[in-house]
């Protein structure tokens, strides 16, 4: 092929550049000025990241601020073990010595006890202990029964040495359908300050139950001992007869 041939196969524009005839060169001529530049041309595609920098220097520490508010209390923990006993403290000194409390000696029949003599004798179960120089309440009731009725019961009283006993003794002194009574306050001119007794002449009804009565106070001295209750028939061989639950009661105040 000659080069014309490949001129024209390779199209008009290499036709056109291979016919135009090379312009002829200049000398000694001067450059013109540079032409206006031309636009920005598209932006190209982002490249690939850079590798990361250095890390830089610590700051300084920045100021503290302000305290939160408090948090919730926590749960209870368990209960830890006990701890050892401590060792005993010294016995303090002693306290004084309290109030008196009242004491009651009480003497109460569980069984009869019958009388036919005119001599005083013991009522057994009718006795209470007293301390020396105690100070007594004293309150007896006594009930009986008679054979007749005209026999009524002698009662009285016996205590220690030295005893002062301030009584009223009162018993029944009838045989009429109206009772009454006689009473007696001891000590009295005709008897000691420690014993004392007085006679009943009778009762309402016989085999029937009757009822005698010691009441006062009893002031006994140094010397301790009982305080016994005595009773009598007023007529020998007819019997009184002391009752179950006559009752005979100190109480000591003093």
């Amino acid at each position: 092929m000659t080069i014309s041939e490949a001129l024209n196969a390779a199209g008009p524009i290499y036709r056109k550049r291979a016919i135009e005839p090379a312009p002829a060169p200049t000398t000694g001529g001067v450059a013109g000025p540079p032409g206006p530049a031309g636009p920005p041309g598209p932006q190209g595609a982002t490249g690939p990241a850079g590798a990361d920098g250095a890390n830089g220097a610590t700051g300084a520490t920045g100021p503290a601020g302000p305290p939160g508010p408090p948090g919730a209390d926590g749960a209870t923990g368990p209960q830890g073990p006990q701890g050892i006993q401590g060792i005993q403290g010294a016995t303090g000194p002693q306290g004084p010595a309290g109030s008196g409390g009242v004491t009651v000696v009480t003497g109460r029949m569980t069984s009869t006890q019958a009388f036919s003599t005119v001599t005083l004798a013991d009522v057994t179960q009718l006795v209470a202990a007293m301390d020396a120089n105690g100070v007594y309440l004293l309150d007896c009731f006594v009930t009986f029964q008679s054979a007749a009725t005209t026999t009524g019961l002698g009662l009285g009283f016996t205590s220690p040495s030295g005893c002062r006993v301030m009584a009223e003794i009162v018993v029944p002194i009838t045989s009429t359908a109206v009772a009454s009574q006689l009473r007696t306050i001891f000590p009295n001119a005709a008897t000691a300050v420690n014993t004392g007794s007085v006679l009943g002449t009778g009762v309402t009804a016989i085999n029937s139950n009757h009822t005698a009565r010691i009441s006062g106070i009893i002031r006994n001295g140094a010397t301790a001992g009982n305080f016994q209750i005595q009773a009598r028939s007023e007529v020998a061989a007819s019997a009184v007869t002391l009752q179950i639950g006559s009752e005979l009661t100190l109480v000591k105040v003093a």
